[in-house]
Formats: C-alpha cells, sequence, structure tokens
C-alpha cells in the first residue's frame, strides 16, 4: 500500500457516500491513577481518532484531550484530499501548540494519534506513535500502521523477536508524537474500503497485553461494533490492564465501488 505525503485532488467526492456504525470503549486500566487516552468518533464527517497522552501530572491527557479537540472541529472538508490536508493542519497546530507548553514547563506534553479518515469509497488512516489502526476483511485482519517505537525500529532491523517486544525495557518508548520533537512526522496509508469492512483503531493498552490473533479472532465474532469494543478492552483488563485502554470499532455498512 502507499504512504502518500499528497492525495490526488480527484480522490474522494463532495459526499461521504456510505453508511457505517462505530462506538468505542475505554478504561484507565488497573494501575494507572487516570485516563490519558481520548477518543473522537464523527462518523458525520468520515473522522475517528485515538490519541494516547504523555508527560504525567495530568500533561498526557490534557495533550490527547487537544489533539481529538483540533480535529471535532473541522468542518465539511470536500473531497479525501482536502479532509488530509485539514487534518494535518490540525495536526501541526496541535504540536506547535503542545511543544511550545513542554518548553514553557520543562518537559515533553505529547499524544499519539491515529485517525481514520474516510470520504466516498476510500480511507486515509493517519498516525505518529504507536497507537495502531486494523483492517477486518472477510474474516482476514490487516493492520494498516506501524509502529513508530524504539522497539519496532529493534524488530525491524532483525534485533529483537516480535515475541520479546512486550518485556522489553523500552517497550514504551516511543519516536513520535504530537508535541515531540521539533518537527511532526505523520505517515499515512491509502485504501479502497468496501461493504463489510472493519476498522479498530486502539491505544497500545489493547495490543500490550492482546495478541493481534486474538484481536482478529473477537473483532470477527462479535458483530455489534459497542460490544466488540467492550469485549476487546475487557480481554485486555483481564490479561493484566497495565495501560489506559481504548478501542474503536467502525464497521462500514454500505459504501461505492472503490
Amino acid at each position: 500500500m502507499n504512504r502518500p505525503s499528497h492525495l490526488p485532488e480527484g480522490v474522494g467526492g463532495p459526499s461521504l457516500r456510505f453508511a457505517c456504525r462505530s462506538a468505542s470503549a475505554t478504561h484507565r486500566g488497573h494501575i494507572r491513577s487516570h485516563n490519558e487516552d481520548a477518543c473522537l468518533l464523527r462518523p458525520d464527517l468520515g473522522v475517528w481518532v485515538v490519541a494516547d497522552g504523555m508527560g504525567g501530572h495530568e500533561r498526557g491527557d490534557y495533550a490527547s484531550g487537544q489533539v481529538t479537540a483540533s480535529l471535532e472541529t473541522l468542518t465539511f472538508a470536500g473531497n479525501l484530499a482536502a479532509l488530509v490536508e485539514a487534518t494535518e493542519d490540525a495536526l501541526l497546530s496541535v504540536h506547535q501548540h503542545l511543544r511550545e507548553r513542554g518548553l514553557a514547563v520543562g518537559g515533553v506534553i505529547g499524544s499519539t494519534v491515529i485517525a481514520l479518515l474516510l470520504r466516498d469509497g476510500h480511507a486515509v488512516v493517519i498516525w505518529a506513535g504507536d497507537s495502531r489502526a486494523y483492517q477486518l476483511r472477510n474474516g482476514l485482519m490487516y493492520r494498516l500502521s506501524h509502529d513508530h517505537s524504539v522497539v519496532q525500529s529493534l524488530i525491524d532491523q532483525g534485533l529483537l523477536e516480535v515475541t520479546a517486544a512486550a518485556d522489553h525495557p523500552l517497550a514504551n518508548r516511543i519516536t513520535r508524537a504530537v508535541g515531540a520533537g521539533d518537527t511532526l512526522h505523520l505517515e499515512m496509508e491509502l485504501l479502497p474500503i468496501c461493504a463489510g469492512d472493519r476498522f479498530l483503531l486502539c491505544s497500545d493498552g489493547l495490543d500490550r497485553h492482546v495478541a493481534d490473533e486474538e484481536i482478529a479472532s473477537l473483532l470477527a465474532a462479535i458483530h455489534d461494533p459497542e460490544a466488540c469494543a467492550k469485549a476487546l478492552l475487557d480481554r485486555s483488563l483481564a490479561l493484566g490492564g497495565s495501560d489506559n485502554i481504548t478501542c474503536l470499532v467502525v464497521d462500514i455498512t454500505t459504501a461505492p465501488a472503490a
């Protein structure tokens, strides 16, 4: 799949032209004192977002809240290329704000972001950090995002086995985030959608405990998006729940041919 920096102007039309159902579930987990995750569901705009804050001392929930708030104020942006551009602009603005606020207080105030944008037969996934996006189609699950993290870099270089990633001492160290670093580099994935597709956006509190195989099994078995989001969350809690957990499920019920 391509990771374009700019979409063709013709991609996407002036209307959403699809029907969907979506739901989310979130929990602070068994160890954390508060929840630094945030999520946004705007099916009227074709925008769904999960953000996982970092920084501690209530800075993390501020950061994730700023990410979702900036995208909640998006207006109908025309075709998919325009929606992507508006999303990029909003996230870059939040990055600058969080960067300046962090410098003022002497610490990082940042957040991961994973966003799903839908328009007229196509989807774009935009992300920074290790919150993830998955797609379920015809019973098969595909991971759409690639973690921006230290352990993922080690895996990519062949220096670490996937099975050892969760227990690595740098397992929670990410290499990109909104608000962290001088420049924000957003990664994107463009793909067609069709009726019957299911998307999952989640913070790392889910995949830290629940293996991809079990995530795929639950996504395929539980048809109601609200029940599915809750089942995924409950499974992570049952397996340890050591971090904040957010699961957001989007089902495409009708869509134009891509």
